[in-house]
């Protein structure tokens, strides 16, 4: 569990560990700004058995989401396998199918209008005060319910009387004029999804050229910090100062072995003379390294090249 948790915490650094490492939240960010919250748990059988993930903000669907918020359209989720899937895999897989498809809002369930009485029941009540009550409440009805009972050809006189309402007209129109924005509306969300899908779509495209450009950039830096290290004047003198010593040693071990009568005076001369060749070459490099960086520090417009000794005023 803890490879795979600790990779998970390092991919998505907004992540939040329970104290146990057997939960984490993580926050999926929307298109619009917004962000819903998931949450993924881990039995003791982790990773022998696929972890549970379910939404934390409430009242979200999504095709991918059942009745208890538990997500159950994860592709590497369902087909967990140990060894293979991985929690970072997984959570990938949800943030993008929440940042292409959004879950939404779920609706409130409005409760069903009361039906009005029967036009033969409120006809058997006597007086015109029960004609009275059954023109307010019919003039408390909405359109839809309105055109309802228009439509009863169980009741014929009922279908009269609401055809002579005072507002069945006027509701009638409105209803209609409704429906005409609504799918105008229907038609504009519509090609507003379309235009997001597109846009959703270039934005993964920048995203990705952006890491790699990111990925590209950062690794040669990296090189160039490396090679300004091994170049640095330290690490010259360093360099310089290591050959110097082994030209020195490699002398030492030359005249030792002379002295030994482990080598002949004609070796010993032709060894001899290349070891301290070489340690010259190294000394007067240094020498000349030291002259130039004393005159730049002396003369700082002064351009470093190969001429720099050459260069110097005569008062140097």
């Amino acid at each position: 569990m803890g490879d795979q948790l600790d990779a998970l915490l390092s991919d998505f650094r907004n992540a939040t560990v329970s104290a146990n490492r057997d939960a984490v939240d993580l926050p999926a960010e929307q298109m619009d700004g917004t962000q819903i919250d998931f949450r993924i748990e881990m039995d003791r059988d982790f990773p022998g058995t696929a972890p549970t993930v379910r939404l934390i903000t409430p009242g979200m669907q999504h095709p991918w989401i059942d009745e208890a918020q538990f997500v159950i359209g994860c592709t590497s989720l369902l087909n967990w396998a140990p060894g293979k899937t991985t929690l970072t895999e997984i959570v990938s897989e949800i943030v993008e199918e929440f940042f292409l498809n959004p879950p939404t809002r779920q609706q409130q369930v409005r409760a069903h209008t009361r039906p009005p009485p029967s036009f033969a029941e409120t006809m058997r009540t006597s007086g015109n005060s029960a004609m009275d009550e059954l023109l307010a409440e019919l003039r408390e009805l909405p359109p839809s319910e309105l055109e309802r009972l228009s439509m009863d050809e169980t009741h014929v006189e009922l279908q009269k009387y609401l055809h002579k309402h005072p507002t069945f007209q006027q509701k009638q129109s409105q209803r209609s004029n409704l429906q005409t924005e609504v799918e105008g509306l229907t038609q504009a969300r519509q090609s507003h999804q379309d235009a997001l899908s597109a846009k959703r779509k270039e934005y993964l495209e920048a995203y990705h050229s952006y890491k790699i450009l990111h990925e590209t950039v950062t690794e040669k830096g990296r090189l160039q910090q490396s090679r300004a290290q091994e170049n640095s004047p330290e690490a010259v003198h360093a360099r310089l100062s290591g050959l110097a010593d082994a030209a020195e040693n490699q002398s030492e071990d030359i005249l030792q072995q002379f002295q030994g009568k482990q080598m002949d005076m004609q070796s010993f001369i032709n060894q001899y003379r290349q070891s301290r060749l070489e340690f010259h070459r190294v000394a007067i490099l240094q020498e000349r390294i030291k002259a130039s960086e004393q005159l730049q520090q002396r003369f700082p417009d002064l351009r470093p090249g190969r001429n720099d000794l050459r260069s110097a005023p005569s008062q140097w």
